[in-house]
């Protein structure tokens, strides 16, 4: 997966303009890889394989819990808002991608639609839990500046 720079989970789609894929950061077209300890969100707009670096930019999301973080960090820092995962939480398939974000408690689900990525992401209790939006990232580098948009989900009440 690594060395071919492509998606964890291939989508099952190929006609889609968009395709979720995870993003670990780093020097790779795909936005992920294996070696990496950390992520740094899910985007919905990289191209497949070695030679698409950087094109089509990067809609990066990222679910989170806490204090507000608005950098991403370094991978293996423990700072930002990116995530520690673990591989033994991943579940990769044709299709559909999961993981579990271990600094949020958060499990994230990624597929593919005829026409669009699709993310579930399943979040623990909090009072503190929210989708950020990163707007200026690019899987290329390119973004000199980091700016995010954050959103806060209201607590869930049955009733």
């Amino acid at each position: 997966m690594a060395r071919a720079k492509l998606f964890p989970a291939q989508p099952r789609f190929w006609a889609g303009a968009a395709q979720s894929d995870t993003v670990t950061g780093g020097d790779n077209g795909s936005g992920y890889s294996y070696e990496h300890k950390t992520i740094e969100g899910f985007s919905f707009t990289h191209m497949s394989g070695i030679g698409w670096y950087g094109d089509l930019g990067n809609f990066l999301v990222m679910p989170t819990t806490g204090n507000l973080h608005t950098g991403r960090g370094v991978d293996g820092g423990g700072d930002g808002y990116r995530s520690r995962f673990r591989h033994e939480t991943e579940t990769a398939q044709a299709g559909y991608y999961a993981v579990t974000l271990d600094d949020y408690h958060i499990r994230a689900e990624a597929t593919a639609a005829p026409h669009a990525g699709l993310l579930r992401f399943t979040f623990p209790k909090s009072q503190q839990a929210r989708i950020q939006i990163d707007l200026a990232g690019a899987s290329g580098g390119t973004s000199t500046r980091q700016m995010s948009k954050w959103w806060t989900i209201a607590p869930f009440k049955a009733g």
